[in-house]
C-alpha cells in the first residue's frame, strides 16, 4: 500500500493532469479492492448503533433498524481517498455523504433522547402514582379510626345521656317522696299539737272533778283513755309492760309505751267493762 501511495506521488509531478487522475482513479480502485474487508469492518463499527442497548427501548428496533439502513453505504476513509480531493465533483460527494450521515446520527440520537425521556417520564408516572397510591391508603386508614373513635364517643355519649334521664327520673321521684313526707309531717304535727290540746283539756276537767264532792261509797267504770291521741278508748295493752294506753288506731304508730317508755314488742287488744 506504501508502494502505491509512493508510486502516485512521483507521477504527480510528472503527468499531465487528466492522465494523473486516471493513475489516481486507478490506485484508489486498487486499494479499495485490497482492503474491502477492513472499508466494511470500519463501516461496521462506526454505523451500528442498533445494538441490545438501544434495540430494546420502547419496542422500536424497526426504526432505528431503518435508519441506520438508510446510514450503512458510505466510502471508507483513507489516506488514499484524500488523493482524490483534487476532484471537485468528488469533494463535494463526499461532502454531502458526509452531511448526509451526520443527519442521521444526529436523527438516531434524537430518537434514543425521546425514547429515554419517555421512559423516564413512564418511571416517575409510576413512582408518583405509587406514591398516591399509598398515601390514599395512610388517609383511609386514618378516616377509618377517627370514624370507629367518633362511634365510640356517640355511644358513650348516648350512654350518658340515659344515665342523665334516669337520674332525672329518681331525682322527681324523690322530690315527690320528700314532699309527701313533709305533709305527713305537717298531718302528724297538727295531730300532736289536737292530742296536747285534748290531754290539756282531759287534765283540766279532771282536776275540776276531783275537786268536787264525791261519794267514797259510790263505784263506777273507769274510762282510759288513749295516751297518744287522747280521744278514744284504750283498748290495746302494750307488750312486755303490759300497760292499756293506746287505741286500736294508734297502736300500728306507737313503737314505745307512752306511759313507761319502754320499747314495745308486740301489742294485744283487751275488752273492757264500760257499764
Amino acid at each position: 500500500m506504501l508502494a502505491n501511495n509512493g508510486v502516485a506521488s512521483a507521477f504527480v509531478g510528472t503527468v499531465p493532469k487528466d492522465s494523473r487522475k486516471r493513475k489516481m482513479k486507478e490506485v484508489v480502485a486498487e486499494t479499495t479492492e485490497q482492503t474491502p474487508a477492513a472499508a466494511t469492518s470500519h463501516q461496521i463499527n462506526l454505523f451500528n448503533l442498533h445494538g441490545p442497548h438501544f434495540g430494546s427501548i420502547n419496542g422500536r428496533h424497526s426504526k432505528v433498524q431503518q435508519v441506520l439502513n438508510n446510514a450503512a453505504p458510505f466510502k471508507p476513509f483513507s489516506f488514499t481517498s484524500l488523493l482524490t480531493a483534487a476532484d471537485e465533483d468528488d469533494q463535494d460527494s463526499l461532502s454531502m455523504e458526509i452531511k448526509n450521515q451526520s443527519e442521521q446520527v444526529d436523527q438516531i440520537v434524537l430518537f434514543h433522547n425521546e425514547s429515554l425521556r419517555q421512559a423516564l417520564a413512564g418511571v416517575l408516572g409510576k413512582h408518583h402514582r405509587t406514591l398516591h397510591r399509598v398515601a390514599e391508603e395512610k388517609v383511609a386508614k386514618k378516616l377509618k379510626a377517627k370514624e370507629l373513635e367518633l362511634h365510640g364517643k356517640l355511644s358513650e355519649n348516648a350512654e350518658l345521656s340515659r344515665m342523665v334521664e334516669h337520674y332525672k327520673g329518681e331525682a322527681e321521684r324523690l322530690l315527690i317522696r320528700v314532699r309527701c313526707l313533709e305533709r305527713t309531717t305537717m298531718a302528724l304535727q297538727a295531730g300532736l299539737q289536737e292530742a296536747n290540746a285534748a290531754r290539756r283539756y282531759a287534765e283540766t276537767e279532771q282536776e275540776d272533778a276531783e275537786s268536787s264532792f264525791e261519794d267514797p261509797d259510790r263505784v263506777g267504770p273507769v274510762r282510759l283513755d288513749c295516751k297518744a291521741c287522747e280521744r278514744q278508748l284504750a283498748t290495746v295493752m302494750m307488750w312486755p309492760c303490759r300497760h292499756i294506753c293506746v287505741c286500736t288506731r294508734c297502736d300500728s304508730l306507737t313503737k314505745v309505751c307512752p306511759v313507761c317508755c319502754s320499747h314495745k314488742t308486740t301489742s294485744v287488744e283487751v275488752c273492757l267493762p264500760l257499764d
